[in-house]
């Protein structure tokens, strides 16, 4: 290996450049800009990125990316994640047949979630060799030749090897060879949302005892999600995980650390961003590594609650609250894991307990016992996402005089009812909801009791039909729809799970067969709940394989077929008559089918989430609805407003990340954390 080219002119990017012209390597760094460029080879010297460190004569810059990689025998791939797959789609016709791809590029591509070495893959062919170099690697201690050990891995050792002996430098960069690309990607993509969060408690300034907390949890969160993606655990204990994660979360020079500093000290995202010449990967990569473990069902607290403060739907120091105020548990305990542990939990089966199956009419509050004791109630994970919603209330009707204990009794003022509609609004609770509760207390005489009136109003707005009676022919067919990206196939696989826990014998269908991510979710879903699994060829007729879901589930003596739908609301027509010919379908293929339509709605969209609910219930025959994220990232009172805009009761609830944490709702359980956490 004689020459290389380094795609990318940011600090990690010179760095790399510096190295290998430092072990003697003809060089190239490509960089975008023509006029940074000429810059770099006038001063020879990347004073915006790298301040300091000097190019040596071997590394040419070139803002052309046909003469950087013309006749290389590597490309090293050093810009950011969210700009690759362009980029190797323009360099593709250049690259050689024989040119191996080093890829120093950490993170998820978003929408896709690939990661790395699969968007080379799928732009510059699979057969081509893939290295990926990860690890505790500040780009200024590289280029100032500081001692450095990093992972580099691959599928093909050859290619492993070749980047270990041409990249290393005497004492001063030296690399651990792996076959697990995943784990270090993994390892070297969700380091950075933990890097976030270890500047927040600097930025807070909540001390060492906190940190050292965060970067244990943090690699246990970091774990749980590389093995559910097919690494494996001993790779996170190396450097490509633990090793970079205490780097960036102590080494006081990260991209990431500084936002989250800054997040602590209550400075907007927006303002930081601004003010950073680099790309801080972290904030990306938090949404991307979220919906990976909603995709694969894995508990990702610290990133649940980032992903919270980065959206500003959450302050940095509450986030840090959520994070103490969660269940205890033993320390040894997953939140979803890898292929391993699909479908088992202490050697046995899901859906059993002690060996033996769950009865199939266990009362809800047996649901989800597990391990021989019961997980948290439903009431006090209500009262976790309830708290803030409820002190607000609490805080705000204390500023009501009529509303205050012991107040004297009396017909309510004007004054009262405008400041108790202003309180109802900002809670989420929506124009229904509040114009019923006034109207309650409108017609009552108020006082000390103002709160017990809004409360048992609100139990009424709530108090939901019962669910459908049971079918008299098997399976019970069920439809999920909802817009894609409210959960709606994460609610297919953790719904699927609770049934399979209250003895149900579930089949999992995989009707949106435009997506091929959805398909493959579910899949693996239903090898964790040991649930019968049907799906078709990409593009196949979706109401076709719901009938051959459902003819397998009557064949083989099944309880309930569960199917996800489509979600593509932007083509509403389309979809409302594909949905239609799914509902005739399913009714030809057993009596009454579907026999219950559950609409998925994201808890966190508040009133927005409405508009497109309606699009469903027009079309769908919506019986039910599920809300998801109820877990303090939204505001409370959303439940009142789905159920009295819509007239359709409450079904589920998403308390949380983790897979246990999909609920039967319960409005008097509902009404008791609202009022019990803060009133």
């Amino acid at each position: 290996m004689n020459d290389v080219a380094v795609l990318g002119a940011g600090a990690w990017g010179t760095a790399l450049a510096i190295h290998l012209a430092r072990v003697g390597k003809r060089t190239r760094l490509w960089g975008r800009d023509p006029g940074f460029v000429d810059r770099l080879r006038r001063d020879r010297v990347n004073e915006a990125y790298l301040p300091g460190a000097a190019i040596p004569p071997a590394a040419a810059p070139t803002a052309s990316l046909e003469d950087a990689i013309d006749g290389t025998d590597a490309v090293v791939l050093a810009v950011p994640s969210h700009s690759a797959r362009a980029l190797l789609r323009r360099a593709a016709p250049a690259v050689g047949a024989q040119t191996m791809i080093v890829s120093a590029t950490k993170g998820f591509e978003v929408g896709t979630l690939n990661r790395m070495s699969e968007v080379i893959a799928q732009e510059l062919g699979r057969a081509r060799p893939v290295v990926v170099l990860s690890g505790p690697s500040f780009a200024a201690e590289v280029a100032r030749a500081a001692p450095t050990a990093v992972s580099v891995a691959g599928a093909c050792g050859d290619a492993v090897r070749t980047v270990q002996r041409e990249f290393r430098h005497g004492a001063c960069f030296r690399l651990y060879a792996s076959d697990d690309v995943v784990g270090v990607e993994v390892g070297g993509s969700v380091k950075n949302v933990i890097a976030i969060a270890a500047g927040v408690v600097d930025g807070l300034g909540l001390g060492p005892n906190a940190l050292a907390a965060l970067i244990t949890r943090g690699l246990a969160e970091i774990s749980r999600l590389a093995c559910a993606l097919g690494g494996r655990r001993e790779t996170l204990a190396g450097l490509s995980g633990l090793g970079d994660l205490v780097l960036t979360c102590t080494g006081g020079q990260s991209r990431n650390w500084h936002v989250g500093r800054e997040l602590g000290r209550g400075r907007p995202l927006d303002e930081i961003l601004a003010g950073m010449q680099s790309v801080a990967e972290g904030v990306k990569t938090t949404a991307a590594a979220l919906e990976l473990g909603g995709r694969y069902g894995v508990d990702l607290p610290i990133t649940t609650q980032m992903a919270a403060v980065l959206a500003g739907r959450i302050e940095a120091r509450a986030a840090v609250e959520e994070l103490m105020l969660r269940r205890q548990r033993r320390e040894s305990d997953g939140g979803g894991g890898g292929p391993r542990e699909f479908g088992r939990r202490r050697g046995r089966p899901l859906g059993t307990a002690a060996g033996r199956p769950v009865a199939n009419r266990q009362s809800a509050a047996r649901v989800g016992r597990r391990r021989g004791r019961p997980l948290v109630s439903f009431l006090g994970r209500l009262r976790a996402g309830l708290r803030r919603t409820a002190d607000q209330l609490r805080g705000r009707l204390d500023d009501v005089p009529e509303a205050r204990p012991g107040a004297a009794g009396g017909a309510a003022s004007i004054e009262t009812l405008d400041a108790l509609e202003e309180v109802l609004l900002e809670a989420d609770l929506g124009v229904a909801a509040t114009a019923r509760l006034l109207e309650a207390v409108r017609d009552r005489r108020v006082g000390g009791d103002l709160r017990s009136i809004v409360r048992t109003e609100l139990l009424s707005v709530l108090d939901a039909s019962a669910p459908p009676a049971a079918p008299a022919e098997r399976p019970r067919v069920v439809l999920v729809v909802g817009v894609n990206g409210t959960g709606k196939t994460t609610t297919v696989g953790r719904l699927a799970r609770l049934l399979a826990q209250a003895g149900e014998r579930p089949v999992i269908c995989a009707a949106d067969t435009f997506r091929a991510a959805a398909v493959e979710q579910l899949e693996v879903w239903a090898r964790r709940v040991e649930a019968d699994f049907v799906r078709a060829r990409p593009g196949s007729d979706p109401a076709a394989v719901v009938f051959d879901a459902i003819s397998s589930g009557k064949a083989r003596g099944r309880d309930v077929v569960l199917v996800d739908t489509a979600g593509r609301l932007h083509t509403r027509s389309n979809l409302m008559a594909e949905l239609d010919k799914i509902r005739r379908v399913a009714g030809r293929a057993v009596a009454g089918a579907p026999h219950e339509t559950l609409l998925v709605l994201d808890a966190t969209v508040g009133q927005n989430g409405l508009s497109q609910a309606r699009a469903f219930l027009e079309s769908a025959g919506v019986t039910g609805i599920v809300l998801t994220k109820l877990d303090g990232t939204a505001k409370g009172g959303i439940a009142a407003a789905v159920t009295a805009e819509l007239g359709v009761p409450i079904r589920y609830v998403g308390v949380g990340e983790q897979i246990d944490d999909l609920l039967p709702f319960s409005p008097a359980d509902y009404v008791d954390a609202l009022f019990e956490s803060g009133w």
